[in-house]
């Protein structure tokens, strides 16, 4: 058995090595023995990551693809995580090889398939009207000085903007719909553009009043 050995792999892919962690549930994570691909175009990514997992003490290869598509404003993200491996049988023979999904469950059941979507999102967060629903990367409310640079690794958060012309707007964010723990959101105006100043950075002069909560910090 692998046990807890450490085990790494380095690659070097257009004069780059790089390195990401991984976790799964109910199951052991011996080393991330990652090769990242990302390919552009037309606003399109591809990204790759491939690695060593052990679940119940069973090795299998973990294949994390991770695309993301983007249709005008709309853009969608996927994570297709498939573990390759053979289980071993109670009796210590080696069983078929099997193919399950990043939870160790088999294919094959509508929620599995619906777990592959990361995020659908609409627009961009300074747009007039910004949404985005599932993982949330690198989240700043207002001018960051309350939220910097926040992921919600995983849940199915939320983003709700409004970033009016005439001189006002709103940010919301939810890290987990289904067990909320941090929420909150900024509203704000820009005195100056509501009065009609078009005046170049004065205008876009903003005071605001912000609520965020953690009920969980760690």
């Amino acid at each position: 058995m692998f046990g807890w050995k450490r085990m790494a792999l380095m690659g070097a892919l257009a004069g780059g090595l790089v390195s990401s962690a991984a976790a799964l549930t109910d199951a052991e994570f011996i080393d991330s023995i990652p090769m990242s691909v990302q390919e552009q175009q037309a606003g399109h990514r591809m990204t790759a990551y491939t690695g060593l997992t052990v679940i119940d003490g069973d090795p299998y290869w973990r294949i994390d693809l991770r695309p993301d598509f983007r249709f005008g404003k709309l853009g969608v993200g996927f994570k297709i995580v498939t573990l390759i491996g053979a289980p071993t049988a109670a009796d210590g023979t080696e069983e078929d090889t099997k193919i399950l999904t990043e939870d160790g469950e088999e294919w094959g059941n509508a929620s599995a398939y619906l777990r592959t979507v990361r995020y659908v999102e609409w627009a961009t967060p300074r747009a007039p009207l910004y949404a985005r629903y599932g993982e949330l990367f690198n989240v700043r409310v207002g001018q960051g000085l309350l939220m910097e640079g926040y992921s919600n690794y995983d849940r199915r958060g939320g983003r709700f903007n409004l970033n009016r012309e005439s001189g006002w707007g709103l940010q919301t964010v939810i890290n987990n719909f289904k067990e909320p723990e941090l929420f909150g959101g900024r509203v704000y105006i820009q005195p100056l553009k509501l009065a009609g100043n078009e005046t170049p950075l004065l205008s876009k002069l903003s005071f605001g009043a912000t609520f965020l909560t953690d009920i969980n910090p760690v």
